[in-house]
C-alpha cells in the first residue's frame, strides 16, 4: 500500500514543483528585455492547471486520510468537468485557461483512476484483518470464526 501512497504524494509534489519551475522560467523571461508572447505563458497555464487538483489532495490530507482526500479531489474534478462547458469568451487567454483547466482535471482523473482503486482494495483488505493506518478507527474485533476478519 505504501507504494500507491508514495505514488500519489510524489506525483502531487512533482506537479507542484513543475508549476514552480514554469513560473520561474516565465518570471525570468518577464525580467529580460525579450518580447513576450502567448507561447511564454502557455507552459505556466498548463503546469498551474495540472497542479491544482494535486494541491487540493495535499491540502485535504491535513484533515482526512489520503484515500478520502483523493476521492474528494476526484469528485470535485468530475463536478467541474460536468458543470463547466467550453468557454466562449472574447478573450483568447480566458478560453485557453479554461481549456488548460479541463485538461489538467482530465489528466488528474486519468492518473488517479487505477491508483485509487488499488488503494481502496488494499485498505479494505487490511481493514478486514483488524484495522489499518489509513482508516480512522480499526475494524471491530469479531470472534464468529466465519468472517474475513476472523479467517485472516
Amino acid at each position: 500500500m505504501r507504494t500507491h501512497h508514495h505514488f500519489i504524494v510524489r506525483t502531487a509534489n512533482d506537479a507542484i514543483a513543475d508549476e514552480a519551475q514554469a513560473r520561474a522560467t516565465y518570471m525570468t523571461k518577464l525580467a529580460s528585455p525579450a518580447a513576450i508572447d502567448a507561447n511564454d505563458l502557455a507552459p505556466v497555464l498548463a503546469a498551474s492547471c495540472y497542479a491544482s487538483p494535486w494541491r487540493k489532495v495535499l491540502t485535504l490530507t491535513r484533515t482526512r486520510p489520503l484515500i478520502d482526500a483523493v476521492d474528494a479531489a476526484r469528485d470535485h474534478a468530475l463536478q467541474v468537468l460536468i458543470e463547466r462547458g467550453e468557454t466562449r469568451s472574447t478573450s483568447a487567454l480566458t478560453n485557453e485557461h479554461a481549456r488548460q483547466e479541463r485538461e489538467g482535471l482530465r489528466r488528474f482523473l486519468d492518473q488517479t483512476t487505477s491508483t485509487i482503486g488499488r488503494l481502496k482494495r488494499e485498505s479494505d483488505e487490511q481493514c478486514t484483518r483488524g484495522g489499518c493506518a489509513v482508516c480512522p478507527a480499526p475494524a471491530p474485533a469479531c470472534d464468529c470464526g466465519g468472517c474475513a476478519s476472523c479467517m485472516g
